[in-house]
């Protein structure tokens, strides 16, 4: 069950942008409703409530990851869960920019050591989310990892 939740609670951190050992530096124009959508999601993570996380992600939700290539979140949310171990990791220099009404850039840093199915994860990358206003609701649309050097 430990295993399970540091799995959950890792997963949470990459799909969600939850700071894991480091503060949040917003950067935005009247962040309110979308920090207040990222908080939401984080603590659904942090309580495991699966059917509440799949709230917040758009029906076209994209993640790319070099581990996981191209997949719908409803696919990629139980492969996850099921095969993902982070022993470590360090998300940090967050950034929120709007991009134009209704949508939402979120970049930051992650630092980690583990593995997707068996093989090791790239240590350090970049993460890229993009949420939107659907329905007066913020969902996220797009989760990506574009590998960078180590430090």
């Amino acid at each position: 069950m430990k295993r399970f939740f540091r799995r959950a609670t890792i997963t949470g951190a990459f799909c969600a942008g939850v700071a894991v050992t480091m503060p949040v530096s917003v950067q935005a124009s009247s962040p309110g409703p979308i920090q207040k959508a990222i908080d939401e999601i984080g603590a659904a993570f942090a309580r495991q409530n699966f059917d509440e996380i799949k709230t917040f992600f758009a029906p076209d939700h994209l993640v790319v990851t070099t581990y996981t290539g191209v997949s719908p979140v409803s696919e990629y949310l139980p492969d996850a869960i099921r095969n993902l171990d982070i022993r470590s990791a360090r998300i940090e220099d967050h950034q929120l920019v709007k991009l134009g009404p209704g949508v939402y850039m979120r970049t930051y840093f992650v630092e980690n050591q583990g593995t997707f199915r068996g093989k090791t994860l790239p240590e350090r990358v970049l993460a890229t989310q993009i949420w939107v206003l659907r329905d007066g609701k913020w969902v996220q649309r797009l989760y990506q990892e574009t590998p960078l050097s180590p430090r």
